[in-house]
C-alpha cells in the first residue's frame, strides 16, 4: 500500500500551455487563442505566475504585426525556464513578428519653398537626435559628402609622428596620456571644410586603416586649413599615412539625391529629399530610439542563470547608433583635455568596433535560443553572448542591414588576466550555425561578421558572411604570445566572401593570440581585394596575427585573393598545427 502510494506521488502530470500575444490584443485578456495579450511584458508576468514544474513547455504565440517598445525587454531569471520546462517565445505558423525599437514619424513634412523634391519636418523635442532613418522599411542613406582626403597631422606633429615611426603603438598610446590634440585634428586639403553652413551638425567618418572613427567638429581654421575635433581617434592622421579617406556627414550642402537626409540639431529639422511629384506625408518614416531591444540578465551574485528560453522566427529590427562611446584607455584628465572636448559625441573603438554595443544582449544565461531569426535594420551588433553565457544556440538566423557587425561571443578586455573572476566568465559552449551574415558595418565599418574574443569550446560552423568593410571572421583579444582566453573554439565549414571592402590588415578569417585546441577547418574563402585607397598592410583570406599559435588549420579553400592567401604578423606557420 505504502509502495502504491508513492509510486502514485512520481507520475506527477506533465503538460504544455500556450499563450497568446497580439499588437491587436488587450493586457487585460485571458491571453489565449481567442482573448490574445497585447504585449509581450504582460505574457511574462502571466508566466511568473504559473508554477512551471507543472509543465515541461510554456509557448507564447505572438500573432503577426510590429511591438514596437520604447524600452528593452528584459528577462531576468525570474523569466526564464528550469531544467524541465522550456520557455518560447515564437512567431504563430509562420506570420510575420516585428520587435521594433523604433517610433513612426509624424506625417507633417513641409515642403521647401522653391523646390520641387526638398522637405523638412518639425522632431518632437522629446526624441533623441537622428542619426538613422528608414522609409517604408527601407534604410536611407544620410546625406555624405564625395570621398575626401588629409593632407596630414598639424604640422608641429609631423616630424614628431614621423620620429614614432609605423606601427609603434607603444609610443602612440604614451603620446596619448601627455597630449590628445594630434588624437583630435588634422590638416584638410583644398577648401574642402570651408564653406558649409551648418558646420555644427556635421560629422566625420575617417576611415584610418583596419578601423574607422566618428566626429564631430569643434572648430575649423581656414588660414592653416586645420580641423579640430570634439573627440578622439585611436590613432591620428598621420601616423599610418598622411592621406587618410574621410566623408563629411549631416549637411544640407550634400542633400543631393532622392532619398537623402540629414537632422538639424540646432532647429530640431529632419531634412529629406524626395523622388520627384512623390509626396513623404503619403510614406511612413521611423527612426530609432532605444539602444537595446532585448537583454537576457542572470544573477552573478546568486548563481542563478536564466535558463531555457527560446525565440524563433521573430524579426528584431530598429535599435540606435550611440555616440559618446570612446577609446579604451584614454585618459581625459586635466593634463590632457582640451577646452572644446566633447566625449559625448563621436566614435572610436580599436579593432571590429566592439564598442559600438548590441541590439540583443545576454548575459549569465544557459541554453537561451534563437531560431530562424532575423536581425535587420540596426545600428549596432545584433547580438552579443557576454560573460556568463554559456550553451547558446544562434541556429539558422539571418542577419543583414546592420550599423555594426553580427556577433560578438566574448567580453571585451584587452589582453585579459588569466586568474579571478575573468577566467570562470569567459562564455563557452555556444553554438552559432547555419547563419547568414551579411551587408555589415554600415555605420562603424570597422565591425565584422563574427567576432570571438576571451570565448572558449564554442563552434562557430556552417555559416555565410559577406558584404563587410573590415574581416568575416576576428577570433582572438590578446597580442602576444600571453596565456588567452579565446581556445576550444571551431571555426569549420563557414563560407566567407567579399569582405575587406573598405579598410585594411584583416582577413576573411583574422585570429590574434594563443588559441589552443582551436580549429579552423573546411572552410571557403573568396573575393577578397584592398581597396586603392586604403593604407595600411595587406588584406588575406586568412590572417595569423601577433601571437597566433596552437590552432589546428586545414583544408580550407582560399581563393581570388588580391594580396596573400595566408599572411603570418609576428608569428608564423611553425606555430599553427597544419593538415595539408
Amino acid at each position: 500500500m505504502i509502495g502504491a502510494l508513492m509510486i502514485s506521488w512520481v507520475f506527477k502530470e506533465v503538460r504544455e500551455i500556450e499563450i497568446y500575444v497580439s499588437p491587436l490584443g488587450d493586457d487585460l485578456a485571458k491571453g489565449d487563442k481567442v482573448s490574445p495579450f497585447r504585449t509581450i511584458i504582460r505574457a511574462q508576468e502571466y508566466i511568473r505566475s504559473l508554477k512551471l514544474e507543472n509543465y515541461s513547455k510554456v509557448l507564447v504565440n505572438l500573432r503577426k504585426g510590429v511591438y514596437i517598445i520604447d524600452k528593452p525587454l528584459l528577462f531576468t531569471v525570474k523569466d526564464g525556464g528550469t531544467k524541465d520546462c522550456l520557455i518560447e517565445y515564437h512567431a504563430y505558423q509562420n506570420e510575420e513578428v516585428i520587435i521594433s525599437g523604433g517610433i513612426r514619424l509624424a506625417s507633417n513634412w513641409q515642403k521647401i519653398k522653391g523646390s520641387s523634391n526638398l522637405w523638412k519636418l518639425k522632431i518632437d523635442n522629446s526624441l533623441p537626435p537622428i542619426n538613422q532613418l528608414f522609409a517604408n522599411g527601407v534604410r536611407l542613406t544620410r546625406s555624405t559628402s564625395p570621398m575626401k582626403y588629409t593632407v596630414g597631422a598639424l604640422k608641429q606633429y609631423g616630424k614628431v609622428l614621423d620620429s614614432l615611426g609605423r606601427y609603434n603603438f607603444e609610443a602612440i598610446e604614451k603620446l596619448k596620456r601627455r597630449d590628445l590634440l594630434p588624437f583630435c585634428s588634422f590638416v584638410y586639403s583644398d577648401k574642402d571644410l570651408e564653406g558649409i553652413a551648418d558646420l555644427a551638425n556635421v560629422e566625420l567618418l575617417i576611415y584610418h586603416s583596419w578601423e574607422g572613427s566618428r566626429h564631430t567638429i569643434a572648430s575649423v581654421n581656414e588660414l592653416e586649413k586645420s580641423v579640430f575635433l570634439k573627440s578622439p581617434s585611436v590613432l591620428p592622421v598621420g601616423f599610418f599615412s598622411n592621406r587618410n579617406r574621410y566623408v563629411i556627414e549631416n549637411s544640407k550642402q550634400f542633400l543631393k539625391n532622392a532619398g537623402d537626409w540629414c537632422f538639424d540639431n540646432k532647429t530640431n529639422e529632419l531634412w529629406y529629399v524626395s523622388q520627384e511629384n512623390k509626396n513623404p506625408n503619403q510614406m511612413e518614416f521611423v527612426t530609432p530610439i532605444v539602444d537595446q531591444l532585448l537583454m537576457v540578465k542572470g544573477d552573478v551574485k546568486t548563481n542563478s542563470p536564466v535558463q531555457n528560453l527560446k525565440f524563433s522566427g521573430i524579426k528584431f529590427s530598429h535599435n540606435r547608433a550611440p555616440r559618446g562611446i570612446n577609446v579604451e584607455g584614454i585618459l581625459i584628465s586635466a593634463k590632457t583635455k582640451l577646452p572644446w572636448m566633447d566625449v559625448k559625441t563621436g566614435f572610436s573603438g580599436y579593432q571590429t568596433s566592439v564598442e559600438c554595443g548590441q541590439s540583443i544582449w545576454l548575459q549569465y544565461a544557459t541554453n537561451i535560443i534563437f531560431q530562424k531569426c532575423t536581425f535587420s535594420k540596426l545600428g549596432t551588433y545584433a547580438l552579443r553572448i557576454d560573460q556568463y553565457a554559456t550553451q547558446t544556440q544562434i541556429d539558422a538566423c539571418e542577419f543583414y542591414d546592420l550599423g555594426g557587425g553580427g556577433v560578438i561571443l566574448g567580453y571585451n578586455i584587452r589582453n585579459a588576466p588569466t586568474q579571478g573572476m575573468l577566467a570562470a566568465a569567459s562564455p563557452s559552449e555556444n553554438v552559432i550555425k547555419d547563419c547568414k551574415i551579411y551587408n555589415g558595418g554600415i555605420i562603424y565599418p570597422s565591425a565584422v561578421g563574427i567576432a570571438i574574443m576571451n570565448a572558449t569550446n564554442s563552434y562557430i560552423i556552417n555559416n555565410e558572411i559577406y558584404n563587410f568593410g573590415y574581416s568575416g571572421i576576428s577570433s582572438g583579444w590578446t597580442w602576444g604570445f600571453g596565456p588567452s582566453y579565446t581556445y576550444g573554439n571551431r571555426i569549420e565549414n563557414n563560407k566567407i566572401h567579399d569582405v575587406m571592402k573598405l579598410l585594411a590588415d584583416g582577413g576573411g578569417i583574422y585570429t590574434l593570440g594563443r588559441q589552443p585546441n582551436t580549429s579552423i577547418v573546411g572552410n571557403v574563402i573568396y573575393n577578397i581585394f584592398k581597396s586603392k585607397d586604403a593604407v595600411g598592410s595587406d588584406n588575406n583570406g586568412i590572417f595569423f596575427d601577433e601571437g597566433s599559435s596552437e590552432m589546428f588549420v586545414g583544408g580550407n579553400l582560399i581563393y581570388n585573393i588580391e594580396n596573400q592567401k595566408i599572411r603570418y604578423n609576428q608569428t608564423d606557420s611553425a606555430k599553427i598545427k597544419w593538415k595539408r
